[in-house]
């Protein structure tokens, strides 16, 4: 048994935030044209590093950020030849790494598309960062790789530089390996030997954890004859934008056709251009690259589906000379369930009782019912009795209290899509003490709390209130007795809240006190009363 080793190792850079970070590139053949990728994307496009300056042989980014962290590559290209090398770029430790919070996927390395020669081994590889850590899963032309070809998968974590030796054997097997490195990034390499020309297409490496997915998508080509690999149904849902792909393999290829509603052994019409076609059922007029349905290369793009688009296509394609290949693609649309909407009384009280109707005016059938209380199921011990029938679903509430308030989201499914409703159920119940006020004694001069509270809904405006003491004299008074030609003090005793206003008679005339000489002596209290 024959056996070819490759070894592969990614150099790495470390550079702090802030700083300038250089990388050089050179080529073997001095009439290469060099471009620069970092995750796949050129530098300075959508996806790409921004601020950097690639000036041929040198990338120099300045002011480094967290953005700019990942794998760059270094492409040659000359005529139809390619090669490359990459290095990836760390952040140094002055930079707070926020490992501790979750996070979907995101790619920080992708493939690009490719071509080679039958034969030979080829590896593809995509890293994702997420919280928690992601796992891949490799497609091919939409459906999952190991529907073709046997495989391995191995899982390593690597606390040092990324190293990866890979043994390849004759056999037409691939192998997936996945290693973390040490920025916490999960690594997916798919390696495949002995390719051959059907093993070309449209492969994707997709990376997910409970918080979402990100994907990437690029071609490889193996030159040799065309072929095209058989698709089951191709379900698309009605109203929702949708690209079908011609599954097909070989390389080069002149030009890919569709015929749509074509009947099995008819001859199949192939352009003798470079321009790409598809077909409709009944046109005679190729598709554009511009309406609702158009074509572009590969895809066959529906924005949006209708149920009008349903039927059999046919997908063509062939050789520069000599083979064509043909493949029949059935595409059926699926309408989502529409759910009415519905809405909770606002005028509720506790005790009454109540019901909710969950409807679907359209949607294909079968399609299954799914109540959700404050987005979890329903708690048995509310005691919420549910009804389902083929197009609607009954909520019966026998007794209201206040823990039934809440969102309720009726969830709908059928095999389209999932669809959710959500309405408020407000429960209104009379306020009633948690905490009632107690009377309280106080040193004087020290400060004082006196707590009350209540429940109910809407919540319960509480208002605080404080006795008034109505103004009063203590003391009967008296006369008073004064020499002729002396001073005389009159002394009155009132009590009350504040404020209290003092004024003096005389045989029920208001004393003037312009010249009546009048001293009041004011001792306040706690309470607020005082004595005059």
């Amino acid at each position: 048994m024959l056996h070819e080793c490759t070894h592969t190792r990614t150099h790495a850079q470390v550079a702090d935030a802030g700083s300038t970070a250089r990388f050089n590139c050179s080529a073997s053949d001095p009439r290469a044209s060099l471009a620069w990728l970092h995750n796949g994307a050129p530098v300075g496009a959508a996806g790409g590093a921004a601020g950097g300056a690639a000036g041929g042989a040198v990338l120099v980014l300045r002011g480094v950020a967290r953005a700019h962290r990942g794998v760059y590559q270094c492409v040659a290209r000359r005529a139809s030849h390619s090669a490359q090398a990459a290095a990836e770029l760390r952040l140094g430790g002055n930079v707070k790494q926020d490992v501790c919070a979750e996070s979907a996927p995101e790619l920080q390395y992708t493939f690009i598309e490719q071509a080679l020669r039958a034969g030979g081994a080829v590896s593809l590889r995509c890293a994702a960062a997420a919280a928690p850590p992601p796992r891949f899963q490799w497609l091919l032309d939409d459906v999952p790789l190991d529907h073709y070809r046997a495989h391995h998968r191995s899982r390593l974590h690597a606390w040092a530089n990324i190293l990866t030796y890979t043994c390849w054997n004759l056999f037409n097997i691939y192998f997936i390996n996945e290693e973390t490195s040490v920025a916490g990034d999960v690594v997916s390499t798919l390696n495949m030997s002995a390719v051959g020309a059907a093993d070309g297409g449209r492969y994707t490496c997709r990376a997910h954890n409970a918080l979402g997915h990100a994907q990437h998508s690029a071609r490889l080509n193996v030159y040799g004859p065309p072929s095209i690999r058989a698709l089951g149904p191709v379900r698309v849902v009605a109203g929702a934008n949708a690209t079908i792909y011609c599954p097909y393999a070989g390389y080069p290829i002149r030009s890919i056709e569709s015929l749509a509603g074509a009947v099995a052994g008819s001859e199949v019409r192939l352009a003798m251009c470079s321009s790409i076609s598809w077909w409709r059922r009944g046109a005679s007029v190729a598709l554009g690259g511009a309406g609702r349905v158009s074509a572009r290369g590969a895809e066959l793009r529906l924005a949006p589906a209708l149920p009008a688009d349903a039927g059999h296509y046919a997908c063509a394609v062939a050789a520069p000379t000599g083979p064509a290949a043909r493949r029949d693609v059935e595409i059926q649309v699926r309408n989502p369930p529409k759910i009415s909407p519905f809405m909770f009384s606002s005028e509720l009280t506790e005790g009454s009782s109540v019901q909710v109707l969950c409807g679907v005016s359209s949607g294909d059938k079968p399609m299954y019912f799914t109540w959700l209380k404050d987005g979890a199921p329903l708690p048995a011990n509310l005691q919420i009795e549910e009804k389902n029938l083929n197009e609607f679903s009954l909520l019966m509430f026998s007794e209201l209290t206040a823990r039934h308030s809440g969102e309720y989201t009726c969830r709908v499914s059928n095999h389209a899509a999932v669809v959710n409703y959500t309405a408020t159920l407000s429960v209104k119940v009379a306020p009633t003490w948690t905490m009632e006020p107690s009377d309280t004694a106080v040193l004087l001069g020290a400060p004082l709390s006196v707590r009350c509270a209540a429940k109910g809904y809407p919540v319960p405006l509480i208002t605080w209130y404080r006795r008034i003491e109505p103004a009063h004299f203590e003391g009967s008074g008296g006369n008073v007795t004064s020499v002729r030609g002396r001073g005389a003090a009159l002394v009155c005793q009132a009590r009350g809240d504040a404020p209290l206003h003092l004024h003096w008679t005389h045989r029920g005339a208001a004393v003037d006190l312009v010249h009546c000489w009048t001293m009041c002596k004011r001792q306040r209290e706690e309470k607020g009363g005082g004595d005059f």
